[in-house]
């Protein structure tokens, strides 16, 4: 009897964990964002131009006579406006011979975006990122751009082999989180993360409108909307009713087998 009550009370706490865990992937409207993003252009998806910044980024601007899409996420110097913004290669060996369409990648079950070569986006890429393009990591002179996109590299897997304390921005991560396999999570672009705030980072998959199979995979951040509303969790009467019906049954199901022996 005392193994039974414990397995109750367990499976009452772990029911518990699973609602609270279960809440916390709505927080933000990434899935919104993913849709409207797709649809523009007649579900096309981005049009641009393209041009190398000063430090290795990508600046991309959108082709005149179409819709934009929201950039005010980008409030540094000349990364802000209202059809431009820069942003990074993730797969540095996959080249698209000229860019022009991109759809976000998303995946609205699975909770996460990834690349063309399916690596995906780790919350240390989307931290990084994020900081970058809303000015918050120095992006002065004194922004090293070859360090980060090592850093970026490393954190989406693509990179192996670099020492994260001579990075300094992989040495910036552990000096807020000091656990590297923290950083290498799965990024859930509709969750909440306190380093990056009321913001949904994914990777953006663009392919050459005239040569389909060339693509290439760059990032993109929007400002998101943060559900506040309190999760739906069973408070204790129901959980209790819960772990009483379950005991009846069992006990139910005992009784019987225990009369089945009897008239045998």
């Amino acid at each position: 009897m005392k193994h039974k009550k414990t397995f109750w009370i367990l499976s009452a706490a772990v029911l518990l964990t699973l609602t609270i865990r279960g809440s916390v992937f709505a927080d933000l409207n990434a899935n919104e964002i993913y849709t409207t993003f797709n649809a523009t252009n007649d579900g096309q998806g981005f049009r641009f131009t393209h041009s190398v910044t000063s430090n290795g980024f990508i600046a991309l601007t959108t082709q005149p006579g179409f819709s934009h899409v929201n950039f005010n996420a980008y409030i540094y110097g000349s990364t802000g406006g209202p059809n431009y913004f820069t942003t990074l290669c993730v797969e540095p060996d996959v080249l698209a011979a000229s860019l022009g369409l991109g759809l976000l990648n998303y995946d609205p079950v699975a909770g996460t975006s990834q690349t063309s070569l399916e690596l995906v986006l780790s919350v240390g890429a989307a931290f990084l990122y994020k900081q970058y393009a809303t000015g918050e990591l120095a992006v002065s002179s004194q922004f090293d751009g070859n360090a980060f996109f090592a850093a970026i590299q490393v954190l989406m897997g693509s990179m192996t082999g670099v020492n994260w304390a001579s990075n300094t921005y992989l040495r910036y991560l552990i000096d807020q989180v000091p656990d590297v396999g923290y950083w290498y999570e799965p990024y859930h672009p509709a969750q909440y993360y306190a380093g990056i705030g009321d913001y949904s980072v994914f990777v953006m998959q663009v392919t050459d409108p005239s040569q389909p199979g060339n693509y290439q995979d760059f990032l993109y951040v929007s400002p998101a909307v943060r559900d506040d509303t309190p999760p739906v969790i069973p408070d204790p009467a129901t959980l209790l009713l819960w772990t009483l019906g379950g005991m009846g049954l069992v006990g139910s199901m005992r009784l019987r087998r225990l009369k089945k022996l009897a008239r045998s």
